[in-house]
């Protein structure tokens, strides 16, 4: 772009152009990363072993800086972290203060497992009608590999929307 004194608006009105059509990919480029997120964390939520009633809802959120992939629902932490210290660990559990048994009750510290009155899920064992045994659940590191999902496609979302 050549700036002269003659063409000084006209080269104002292109930045000015340049700048709101900028504002718009940002967006979706911002937006298409949330939602590749959030669909990879609906399907390991859904997918999940949990020892209950399984009630998370993902939603993708818009802030004032752009969009948050949200998980909601009192079941969040127990599958995104896993439960019962026969499981393996989050890797992120020390990052967040979410190792087995530090949390909820405290029951996943129990090697033998614990009883839970509720829903059976997927990883309760029966006792009697309502009642449930359990050693707690694998994490399902849904939101981990929601956000490495995303990380690993930041280039390629950004060469599709910036072209």
């Amino acid at each position: 772009m050549r700036i002269t004194v003659e063409n000084l608006d006209k080269v104002i009105s292109q930045l000015k152009d340049y700048k709101k059509d900028l504002r718009v990919k940002v967006k979706l480029f911002l937006e298409r990363l949330s939602v590749l997120g959030a669909y990879r964390a609906r399907v390991e939520f859904t997918n999940a072993m949990y020892a209950g009633k399984n009630d998370v809802t993902i939603s993708v959120t818009s802030t004032r800086k752009g969009y948050k992939v949200v998980a909601k629902g009192q079941a969040v932490l127990f599958i995104e972290f896993g439960t019962g210290i026969i499981n393996p660990e989050h890797p992120q559990s020390d990052e967040f203060g979410f190792s087995h048994g530090t949390y909820g009750k405290g029951k996943g510290a129990n090697e033998k497992g614990w009883v839970y009155v509720g829903e059976q899920g997927n990883a309760g064992q029966p006792i009697r009608e309502g009642v449930y045994h359990t050693y707690g659940n694998p994490p399902a590191k849904a939101m981990y590999y929601a956000a490495k999902d995303m990380k690993a496609q930041i280039y390629t979302i950004a060469k599709e929307v910036f072209g």
